[in-house]
């Protein structure tokens, strides 16, 4: 798992604290990438970060681009730490901590993400109660036609 804390961004959406299960993560400006800042000096795909036993391994993607690493300009791979800095574009954002893959379960991690989810949005809660909600009831309808076959 990696938590980040985003400071500053063009994009006041992600300010605040995120968390990650997978062990690769790509920032971006695409929806298929795993975290998706508004910010006009990011392009799609454009970072990122792999959770290793040592640190977050972090790179652009694309050949020629910079990053500011602790304030200083970066090109290629560098292993970061925890309490490092990291600017992309205009979004500057911190490493708070990782943890590799193997030591967490996809349960706490679900848990760790949903908890993370109702505290930055409130409603988020009672959408995700009515999904629930919804494929339970999908469950026992399939359930119930099988029953009467």
């Amino acid at each position: 798992m990696l938590q980040l804390e985003f400071i500053n961004s063009p994009d006041p959406e992600i300010l605040g604290t995120v968390s990650y299960g997978n062990p690769r993560l790509i920032i971006g400006t695409s929806q298929n990438d795993d975290i998706i800042i508004c910010d006009p000096k990011i392009n799609p795909a454009y970072f990122t970060m792999e959770v290793k036993e040592n640190g977050v391994i972090c790179y652009n993607n694309i050949d020629g681009i910079f990053y500011l690493s602790n304030g200083k300009k970066i090109s290629g791979r560098k292993l970061h730490k925890v309490g490092d800095t990291i600017k992309i574009g205009d979004t500057f954002f911190k490493i708070l901590s990782h943890t590799p893959e193997k030591n967490i379960s996809r349960t706490e991690t679900l848990k760790t993400l949903y908890t993370e989810k109702i505290k930055k949005d409130s409603h988020m809660e009672k959408i995700l109660n009515f999904l629930k909600q919804e494929l339970l009831l999908l469950q026992y309808l399939k359930k119930e036609k099988n029953d009467k076959k």
